[in-house]
């Protein structure tokens, strides 16, 4: 055996002294970690700036988790808002066996000041529905939410079909309610949980609900995003909703009947509708179609819509994704599909705003504009375009990855093109599909007495 090399341990204890540390301290770095693992995930800036002061008490848990523990009285005053977001998710775990979510859970579970204070909430797993079924995870997530008396934002994901049957079991058990819970986020399997929310105010479903293609046929009533807008019809409160599915105007109907005071509505995914009868697809069908049906929120103050891909004006559904964007002619080719897609969100806006003239906030592929019905449509890029577009598409500037971009050159592949595109700051239409072009001045607009006729998508 080797003999313990001292000189290591006095080097520590007089670099220790001489940096005028406790040796305190350096007991601190042999002695276990003791605080609670759920804790040290919250990555709070109170707990790592006074890690080891937290990890020298007898109890750490005791301390930070019970808001009378005298042994507060010799750390840094704990925030109010240490436990305010808790987040347990699978996939961030180091180790991802559902057992440790168990063991963070029970952690929770065992910690009045986390139950007391959470305001907002994340759940999400990824474990096959039978460890789940052995596992008592179900109980604890019952248990828990049940005890929050102050929890207003929570967020469930990762639960299969057959799992969710377990989850609503066990908040049978313990009658769950969540009076205080105004915003949720969920997927197609956790949308019973409205039934125990009467307050919500906004819910939002980022998970695709269907992959359901419309040119194959009528799309089956029970599909998920049906059920999902059926979940919300008891939501008296809800003004917000953000769902991402496939949109057609006899599913805008639908939630229209469940959610008729809605607010702010997000389509997330596309928009169909349209039924092709010819080689080409006429200007703008797809949000022509859908607009009689959004007519109906008469409360309706804003909408946020997909980009120009996902409303049919543009068949590049995410522009800078591809090695076409490499170089400086990729900057180039890059500003150009920009460009089209500036164009086409402010045409479809005008479209929009001219139907619906109540909404007063409009966002398109995330460019958004107020609204106030007297003042021209003010976008990110407007009375500024060349500067919007160099901001998005810098200059390319390595030289060693495809060359320098000469920095005084044209924005696009030519003079002509910067003198086409650019001039007077103004935006022409450059329709990146196949359209019918129609001119403004011959767009028809839907009326709220056409709604009444609308039964099969347009």
């Amino acid at each position: 055996m080797k003999p313990f090399p001292f000189f290591l341990l006095f080097s520590a204890i007089s670099s220790s002294l001489a940096f005028q540390q406790p040796l305190s301290r350096l007991w601190n770095l042999f002695r276990p970690v003791r605080i609670p693992k759920f804790i040290l995930d919250l990555d709070h800036e109170y707990v790592k700036t006074n890690y080891y002061a937290i990890k020298s008490l007898d109890d750490p848990a005791e301390a930070l988790c019970n808001a009378t523990s005298i042994q507060r009285d010799i750390i840094p005053t704990v925030p109010a808002d240490l436990f305010r977001r808790l987040v347990i998710d699978q996939d961030l775990l180091y180790e991802e066996d559902l057992v440790y979510v168990e063991a963070r859970l029970a952690e929770i579970q065992a910690c009045p000041a986390a139950i007391e204070t959470c305001q907002e909430f994340r759940l999400a797993l990824d474990g096959e529905d039978e460890l789940l079924q052995s596992s008592s995870v179900t109980r604890l997530v019952a248990d828990i939410w049940s005890r929050m008396p102050n929890l207003t934002s929570l967020e469930w994901e990762g639960c299969r079909e057959a799992s969710a049957s377990l989850f609503r079991e066990e908040f049978l058990r313990v009658d769950l309610s969540l009076p205080s819970l105004l915003h949720l986020g969920l997927q197609e399997h956790t949308a019973f949980l409205l039934e125990f929310a009467q307050n919500i105010q906004s819910v939002g479903f980022d998970q695709r609900l269907n992959w359901f293609n419309p040119w194959q046929g009528l799309e089956p009533r029970n599909s998920p995003k049906w059920k999902v807008v059926d979940a919300l019809r008891d939501s008296e409160h809800l003004t917000q909703v953000r769902i991402k599915a496939l949109w057609t105007p006899p599913f805008v109907e639908s939630l229209h009947q469940s959610a008729p005071g809605l607010e702010n509505l997000t389509i997330r995914g596309s928009l169909e509708g349209y039924i092709h009868t010819g080689d080409t697809e006429p200007d703008l069908a797809r949000i022509k179609a859908i607009l009689p049906a959004l007519l109906l929120f008469e409360n309706l103050t804003s909408l946020d819509l997909p980009g120009p891909y996902g409303l049919g004006m543009s068949n590049i559904e995410s522009v800078g994704c591809a090695n076409a964007y490499f170089g400086p002619g990729g900057t180039k080719y890059g500003r150009t599909e920009e460009i089209r897609d500036m164009s086409a969100s402010e045409r479809a806006g005008r479209l929009i705003l001219k139907a619906v003239p109540h909404l007063q906030t409009l966002c398109v592929g995330g460019s958004c504009v107020k609204n106030d019905g007297t003042r021209p449509l003010l976008w990110p890029w407007t009375n500024r375009v060349r500067e919007y577009l160099l901001d998005s598409w810098p200059r390319w500037a390595d030289a060693n990855e495809g060359g320098l971009e000469d920095t005084n050159g044209p924005v696009f592949g030519s003079w002509e093109e910067d003198e086409k595109w650019l001039v007077n700051g103004e935006l022409p239409y450059i329709p990146t599909v196949d359209l019918d072009i129609v001119d403004e001045e011959e767009w028809t607009y839907p009326t709220v007495e056409t709604v009444a006729n609308l039964t099969e998508p347009l």
